[in-house]
């Protein structure tokens, strides 16, 4: 089950520690992004997920631009045993239409 979350619960989430990570390119990336995401492309994840294994039991965020790819990370990141993983609701296009606030450059 995949659970979808909104800004408001991602910035609750947030401020008690949970990781929150940018599935989107580069580019996309720099061109705005939530404060202290980490960028970690899909394509990356598997490769990757050991740099993520201590939040193997807490809280992670998943966001893409609107919400599909995240959806997709997120279930991959569960495949790989990551228990508590959500997707930001609509990606940072929902985001910035709640009128959170975004960081530009990498």
């Amino acid at each position: 089950a995949m659970a979808a979350i909104s800004a408001g619960e991602a910035v609750r989430m947030m401020n008690n520690g949970a990781l929150v990570i940018d599935v989107r390119s580069k580019e996309e990336f720099a061109s705005g992004h939530i404060g202290e995401a980490r960028n970690l492309a899909v394509g990356e994840l598997e490769a990757q997920a050991d740099t993520l294994k201590k939040w193997r039991d807490k809280p992670i965020i998943a966001y893409c631009e609107s919400g599909a790819r995240s959806a997709a990370a997120v279930s991959a990141l569960s495949k790989l045993g990551f228990s508590h993983v959500f997707n930001l609701a609509g990606g940072i296009q929902q985001w910035r239409r709640d009128n959170m606030p975004v960081v530009k450059g990498s």
